[in-house]
């Protein structure tokens, strides 16, 4: 039987509460995409920037900015699992290109040990490496972290919720 293929995708978002005072501005979020899987590399990303987003307001990724795994787009195989982290930045003038080197550093040292370590046992130490670069990147540019989550699926997480093509 053919290894199953995955992918996982960002769709939307809600802003719930915006950074500082509603009426003293709007948010200009972007996202941060890290992902690990099929042979343990691992890629990260950025997605556009997203303007005058107030409380409450619900924004959609565009055609071609959704890929999350595997990046840039299409499916794959995760016979490793997935580990995912996503990262939430308002840009204030600070370099995408550079918060998303500094975190894919950070990320891929977190990738080397999933290829030996179970997904669930290498999560504490993604976050404490993706926790470094956030504040690296705090104190190098002038974009502020807004937020983060770090996800890993193990192939038998991933089998048992997902089904097999054409299997009902």
């Amino acid at each position: 039987m053919p290894l199953k293929k995955y992918k996982v995708e960002a769709i939307k978002f809600k802003c719930i509460d915006e950074s500082g005072l509603d009426w003293a501005g709007s948010d200009e979020p972007y996202w941060i995409f890290s992902s690990v899987g099929r042979d343990g590399t691992s890629t990260t990303r950025h997605s556009h920037e997203f303007s005058n987003v107030d409380s409450g307001d619900v924004r959609h990724f565009a055609s071609g900015d959704e890929a999350v795994f595997p990046q840039p787009s299409g499916s794959a195989t995760a016979p490793n699992g997935i580990g995912l982290s996503i990262q939430v930045w308002e840009a204030d003038g600070g370099s995408k290109a550079g918060t998303v080197s500094t975190t894919s550093t950070y990320f891929k040292a977190a990738g080397a040990i999933s290829s030996f370590t179970p997904a669930p046992a290498w999560v504490p130490i993604t976050l404490g490496a993706v926790g470094t670069a956030t504040g690296l990147i705090g104190q190098w540019w002038a974009d502020d972290f807004m937020g983060s989550d770090t996800f890993a699926y193990s192939p038998a997480y991933l089998d048992d919720r997902v089904p097999s093509a054409g299997v009902p």
